[in-house]
């Protein structure tokens, strides 16, 4: 008896009047999620969508200088909203000092970071006073922070008494210097094929070693 051919299985088409449309999953963005401003204010929403353009058209900035001070504007423009600050012409140096300090001390910013936003700040009041927007620019009080700088390395006491008595050892005499770790070779010539023997000591030598002396002591006294 031959066997019974299966019959594939047909998924059911739901008619178009009840479909059930299931939308497919939203690209995950990569990268840290983008920061949850407040609210901001009407006329400085309008602010920001301008200075916006500005940058883009007059300036000709890059999509990524674009997206780095929108943020920081938006993040200023929300703390100014929330402070009760919401038109141009009433924002004073205390409340973008205030801006910076929460910077600081509720964001933990970086002395980078921060001076990246006050940067921010310094073009956009700039451009606002330059339209007239504003009378005085009170971002003109703002300094930048300074970054931290790491100190250069230097030489030990012990390091630098080694150095300045290595000068004295070339006046030493003809031969060769003992290095520590390193054994001399007495019989090795010179340049001009002379052995220790035949070599005559240089009557500078003393005079040259007392030079280079004074000029490292000079050297490691004045830093």
């Amino acid at each position: 008896m031959p066997a019974a051919r299966s019959t594939p299985t047909r998924r059911p088409t739901p008619s178009r009047a009840g479909a059930e449309v299931i939308a497919p999953p939203a690209p995950r963005r990569r990268g840290r999620p983008a920061r949850q401003v407040g609210a901001i204010a009407p006329a400085l929403e309008a602010v920001a969508g301008s200075f916006r353009t500005y940058l883009r058209v007059e300036v000709g900035a890059s999509r990524n200088t674009l997206e780095a001070y929108g943020r920081d504007v938006r993040d200023l423009f929300a703390h100014l909203t929330q402070k009760g600050a919401t038109e141009p012409r009433v924002i004073t140096p205390r409340h973008l000092a205030d801006h910076v300090a929460s910077l600081r001390s509720a964001r933990g910013m970086a002395a980078a970071s921060v001076a990246r936003h006050i940067a921010t700040m310094k073009v956009l009041f700039r451009w606002l006073h330059g339209r007239g927007l504003i009378a005085e620019n009170p971002a003109d009080l703002i300094d930048r922070p300074a970054r931290w700088r790491n100190l250069p390395r230097v030489l030990t006491p012990a390091q630098a008494v080694r150095v300045i008595d290595g000068a004295a050892m070339t006046g030493a005499g003809p031969g060769p210097r003992d290095v520590p770790g390193i054994a001399p070779n007495a019989d090795a010539p010179d340049a001009n094929g002379a052995t220790p023997s035949r070599r005559r000591p240089d009557p500078l030598a003393p005079a040259l070693a007392l030079r280079d002396r004074a000029v490292l002591e000079l050297m490691y006294a004045s830093g």
